[in-house]
């Protein structure tokens, strides 16, 4: 059940499964891809043969299977996530606007694999948020921090936000997803479900390519400095020295004694008030 929960997380995330053709495929980066059809040559005693093909920004894995799609559908009605009006379109409108989707109870009743599902499904899609901006009424530099989790299927994003709350996570839920804001929480996400390790972030200005759970360190990181110094706008008078200070911090978040030792002689106001 394990496997199969992992695969679940990543179909419902960025995956497809066609019923008609017997075919499974999901897209991702290279390594993470790599990684997950390894993990998923076998499931359930159904040997699988994935082939990978490179996209324009990244890479899909597919694999023929009547065996794992008819596994598959005993799970759920339908793995598709997207409204009947938003392409490949169909003509099931009457039912209401989006297919009957779910992720199976039998994940959602233990907390184990509820922790599994979210790990793939999140690292798929979803990530670290982190961003610099300055308040121009007051002058000072602010950071942005969280974790999204994309999800327009209103079924799906309401049975994820609940299961966040079984393993104590709270969320808010948006338009597009989930995101979770508060610095306890990013905790917790970070010790119970986290990312895969092979898994980067794909987008932004700060930190493309670097780790995803490296980032999550750092958001805790300058947590633990705010909660002990005012220590942004004692330090950096403009968002590019900050992000320079950010970048090197980053490279060393997997080392404690060398962040420490780098951060003490960057900050003027690294002692507790």
């Amino acid at each position: 059940m394990r496997r199969i929960s992992k695969l679940i997380g990543v179909i419902l995330s960025d995956g497809s499964v066609d019923k008609k053709r017997y075919t499974v495929s999901f897209t991702e980066d290279k390594d993470v891809v790599e990684r997950l059809i390894k993990e998923f040559e076998e499931i359930e005693n159904i040997n699988l043969n994935w082939r990978i093909d490179q996209q324009v920004n990244s890479f899909r894995a597919r694999v023929y299977s009547k065996k794992l799609v008819d596994l598959l559908f005993k799970f759920s009605p339908s793995f598709r996530t997207r409204s009947y009006d938003v392409h490949p379109k169909c003509e099931c409108l009457d039912k209401g606007g989006y297919p009957p989707t779910k992720i199976p109870l039998k994940i959602i009743l233990k907390p184990n694999l509820i922790k599994l599902f979210l790990r793939y499904y999140i690292t798929c899609d979803g990530g670290p948020e982190f961003s610099l901006y300055k308040r121009n009424d007051k002058n000072v530099i602010q950071l942005h921090v969280g974790i999204k989790i994309g999800c327009d299927n209103p079924i799906i994003k309401d049975q994820m936000h609940h299961m966040l709350n079984i393993i104590g996570i709270k969320a808010n839920k948006k338009k597009s997803g989930l995101s979770i804001r508060k610095l306890s929480e990013i905790k917790k996400f970070h010790k119970l479900v986290g990312f895969l390790e092979e898994s980067k972030v794909r987008r932004g200005k700060l930190f493309k390519n670097y780790k995803k759970n490296d980032v999550i360190k750092l958001i805790i990181f300058c947590g633990y400095l705010t909660s002990k110094f005012n220590w942004i706008n004692k330090n950096f008078q403009n968002i590019e020295n900050l992000e320079i200070f950010l970048i090197n911090c980053i490279k060393l978040v997997n080392n404690r004694r060398k962040l420490a030792n780098f951060v003490k002689t960057k900050l003027n106001f690294y002692t507790q008030s």
